[in-house]
């Protein structure tokens, strides 16, 4: 059980200690990792997830014992990480790889339930890529299509099939294959 004592510092029961520390586990999770053939970016992205909690609880003087980490302890590290200026999608990432090392902690019985195991993952807002211009994606048609006459292949690929004149399909595939095209394709091109 934890609880806000009046100065703000977060209290911990010990009586939940399992004499296992952060360090230790992790060496053990690394293992597990490794024998289900996990990406070892995947593993990396994890490790360094583990790596900076452990950092954050050590400098907040907050306890190692896998056993003592309470949900309090990971959202106030998710805030420092927002505080810190970190991208939401950072955050989450983050979030994600210390749910699974808990949840792999609590299937092997190493503590009585994840300290995550009713908490949300925090929000990502939506941010939708720049879209091009106009004269943005002209010069970039431009650019992918040099040899093509009159610019019409970039048209018909930037405004859609309703817009492609019969036959510029067939043009290209020749350009793409640089084949050469047959008299009634170059007619319809220009």
């Amino acid at each position: 059980m934890t609880r806000a004592s009046t100065a703000g510092a977060i209290v911990t029961d010990s009586s939940r200690a399992v004499n296992l520390s952060l360090e230790q586990a992790q060496a053990s999770f690394r293992r597990h990792l490794r024998a289900t053939n996990k990406a070892p970016h995947t593993i990396q992205t994890y490790l360094d997830a583990l790596d900076h909690f452990g950092r954050y609880l050590s400098a907040a003087r907050l306890p190692l014992d896998v056993g003592l980490i309470d949900p309090e302890h990971v959202e106030a590290w998710l805030v420092k990480l927002q505080d810190d200026g970190r991208r939401a999608a950072s955050v989450a990432n983050r979030y994600r790889s210390l749910q699974q090392f808990f949840r792999w902690l609590a299937d092997e019985e190493e503590i009585a339930r994840s300290p995550m195991a009713r908490m949300k993952p925090p929000a990502v807002p939506v941010q939708p890529p720049p879209v091009l211009g106009e004269e943005q994606l002209r010069r970039l048609l431009k650019a992918a299509f040099p040899k093509v006459r009159g610019g019409r292949i970039g048209q018909a690929l930037a405004w859609g099939p309703a817009a492609r004149p019969a036959g510029s399909g067939s043009v290209l595939r020749c350009h793409k294959r640089r084949l050469f095209c047959s008299p009634e394709t170059r007619e319809r091109v220009g």
